[in-house]
């Protein structure tokens, strides 16, 4: 399964709110997630999370070698890309390139380290981004890619590819509405998620479903959240998410949140039984 965040505009939060669902689904339900960026250098997904302690000792015995040695080691996305497509791609091995968030269950793909021009997508060595993304569909259960607000090759191969397509919005701004009038089609399910969200607006999430006559099961809403905005700042995404879950914290935060990914899952075809992480 493959569920892509992504935003016609600029600021929309795609990455923050991707960071959240993710973390939400890994700890909800028994699955399998790997999350990874739509572009080559995007490390703004990966610095919302913590790595485990294991992937800590083996990326830092890589960065030691590094140091040491003065030359270039791949790792991760930059590693993947390195390896002919006539290499078997396991499923350890791809797993062994990736940040465990999650032990077994949440894993994020890091970016490339190198600097690439605006049209790094239409490099040979990039044509096998998508090879890797779908070896990843075989090791996951399902596949977050955060497309931000980007219009490459990639990032629009992956919107038309995507199980459920997450239309990241502001609360103020009419998505909805240019996307209805664009006539915009997607071979999967589209799913509007307002960042930054305010019960207190006058456009709520039910008068959002009235004005554009939008099925509940196809809006949802990440509250706006400065603690956990500074956690994702210090890479600490995924412990906030469970202290909400876990009912630490505010009511409405975990309510929306469980809401929203409930609801995406379910159009990606997932069981969504609650089974939280303990």
């Amino acid at each position: 399964m493959k569920i892509v965040f992504w935003s016609e505009k600029e600021q929309a939060g795609s990455t923050f709110n991707m960071a959240a669902v993710a973390c939400a689904a890994a700890m909800l339900y028994p699955v399998s997630i790997a999350v990874l960026a739509g572009g080559y250098e995007d490390q703004d997904l990966e610095n919302q999370f913590q790595f485990s302690e294991n992937t800590k000792d083996i990326w830092r015995q890589s960065c030691m070698v590094a140091e040491e040695s003065n030359y270039y080691v791949a790792s991760g996305l930059d590693l993947l890309l390195r390896k002919s497509e006539t290499e078997e791609f396991t499923d350890d091995y791809i797993k062994q390139q990736m940040k465990q968030v999650v032990p077994k269950r949440l894993y994020c793909l890091p970016a490339g380290k190198k600097q690439y021009g605006k049209w790094w997508d239409k490099e040979e060595v990039f044509q096998k981004m998508e090879l890797i993304e779908q070896k990843m569909e075989n090791c996951f259960d399902v596949v977050f890619i955060d497309c931000g607000c980007r219009k490459d090759d990639f990032s629009i191969k992956m919107l038309e590819q995507a199980d459920v397509c997450v239309m990241n919005m502001h609360q103020e701004e009419e998505t909805i509405g240019e996307y209805y009038r664009k006539r915009m089609r997607f071979q999967g399910e589209v799913f509007f998620l307002v960042g930054n969200y305010f019960e207190e607006s006058v456009y709520t999430r039910e008068n959002l479903e009235r004005i554009y006559r939008v099925d509940e099961k196809n809006i949802g809403a990440i509250p706006y959240n400065v603690h956990l905005q500074a956690a994702g700042m210090k890479g600490r995404a995924s412990g906030y998410v469970k202290s909400q879950l876990q009912g630490k914290c505010g009511l409405e935060f975990e309510k929306e949140l469980t809401r929203s990914t409930q609801l995406i899952m379910q159009l990606a075809g997932i069981e969504t039984r609650n089974f939280l992480e303990c």
